[in-house]
């Protein structure tokens, strides 16, 4: 959050929430999306064969080196100060790969119905969703091969929101190597992936391509790079990597960058409101009775939050250049982030100034944003726990971390 008013008039975050409040209440006022529309044809060469065996790199039969394994217990995982027994790590990776490959297989990049399936199953009690952190770091590969994760720009998401909105907009192919790094004292997981580059732009769940750098990135991906927590529990940082050869199997036209408009989200020709994916209706089931409460709740939430001017900084421009950034600035990524948020509110540890310091809100809108906010965060744990009870596995805890 910031306190210059002046931004809160011209933020693009401020006016995308303004759009959707307004389409919400009825308005149906129609405006062009923020990109060129996606290809429909196949990239050529998308479906080559992979004549070898699909679940696992060459690179992963190599035994682990360095100084001698520590054995992980089973439930129970040790430190890994020093370089781990993979071979728990190793099982846990082949799983995974198999049900990437097997949901989430490679596919023409403009193929939407191939993308839901994947969001689905990858959304619904995944093994790898199953085996994310509660709070995980996402972003690009670090600028060298040598760049610690520490000095890496990452984002902070929840589970619901890693593996709901940004994983099944890549593709997997099977294979997969594991080693560990001793400088970052981790285990890492890469596994071979091309990114899904001519989907219709909200199925995005922001437009990329407000920076050609990063959709760059995404669009050159050779693989995600999973990082396993150093106790090896979980995973807590998560990677798309251009390092590495393209993915077996995957062919990827790179498109021109489309032009950005400065909205974070918009309405269609239709008066639907973009990405669909970021909304409660693109994750939570079609039988889920706490859709419409959790909606209306984010509603009267999100006048709090254009109040507080809290997603100036909260955006995917990062204009207050956060090391690890929150983004707030669509319904699902505020659903998945509300428990940090009104942790930090209560703490005096948001909003910020242009300098970075700590300012106090005003009490009225301090206390507007946590009313609201905790109705909202009441409704979205009831949607997420029947969302669990759906898939027949507990989710992770809800997030209380600070945002600062």
């Amino acid at each position: 959050m910031k306190s210059d008013s002046s931004k809160r008039r011209s933020s693009p975050v401020a006016m995308a929430l303004a759009l959707w409040l307004a389409a919400q209440a009825g308005s149906g006022a129609a405006l062009a999306a923020g990109t060129p529309a996606a290809a429909s044809k196949p990239a050529p060469g998308m479906f080559a064969p992979t004549p070898d065996n699909p679940l696992q790199h060459p690179a992963a039969r190599n035994a682990g080196s360095g100084p001698a394994p520590v054995t992980l217990a089973p439930g129970a995982p040790a430190s890994l100060a020093g370089a781990p027994d993979l071979a728990p790590l190793r099982a846990q990776a082949a799983r995974i790969a198999a049900e990437l490959a097997e949901r989430c297989p490679l596919a023409a990049p403009s193929d939407a119905a191939a993308l839901d399936a994947c969001r689905q199953a990858m959304f619904h009690g995944s093994a790898l969703r199953n085996a994310l952190a509660a709070d995980i770091a996402w972003g690009r590969d670090g600028k060298f091969p040598t760049s610690p994760l520490a000095a890496t720009g990452l984002t902070r998401f929840s589970p619901d929101a890693l593996a709901g909105m940004y994983l099944p907009l890549f593709m997997f192919n099977g294979r997969w190597s594991v080693d560990y790094v001793p400088e970052e004292g981790r285990a890492r997981l890469r596994l071979e992936a091309a990114f899904r580059n001519r989907l219709a732009p909200g199925e995005f769940p922001y437009p990329f391509w407000h920076d050609p750098a990063k959709w760059s990135a995404y669009e050159n991906t050779h693989a995600i790079v999973l990082w396993w927590a150093p106790d090896g529990a979980s995973f807590d940082v998560g990677q798309f990597s251009w390092r590495g050869p393209l993915a077996a199997g995957a062919h990827i036209d790179p498109l021109p960058t489309p032009a950005f408009d400065g909205r974070w989200m918009w309405t269609d020709a239709q008066g639907r409101m973009q990405p669909k994916v970021t909304l409660f209706d693109g994750l939570y089931s079609a039988g889920n009775p706490y859709k419409k409460r959790v909606d209306a709740s984010y509603r009267s939430f999100a006048l709090a939050l254009r109040k507080g001017d809290c997603v100036s900084c909260h955006s995917p421009d990062n204009a207050s250049g956060m090391q690890r950034l929150v983004l707030l600035q669509t319904p699902m990524h505020a659903a998945t982030e509300i428990d940090a948020v009104l942790d930090s509110i209560r703490r005096e540890r948001m909003p910020i100034d242009t300098y970075g310091s700590e300012i106090a809100l005003d009490a009225a809108t301090r206390r507007l944003l946590l009313d609201r906010g905790a109705k909202f965060a009441a409704e979205v744990k009831a949607a997420r726990d029947w969302e669990a009870a759906r898939d027949g596995a507990a989710r992770p805890a809800a997030r209380t971390a600070q945002l600062r």
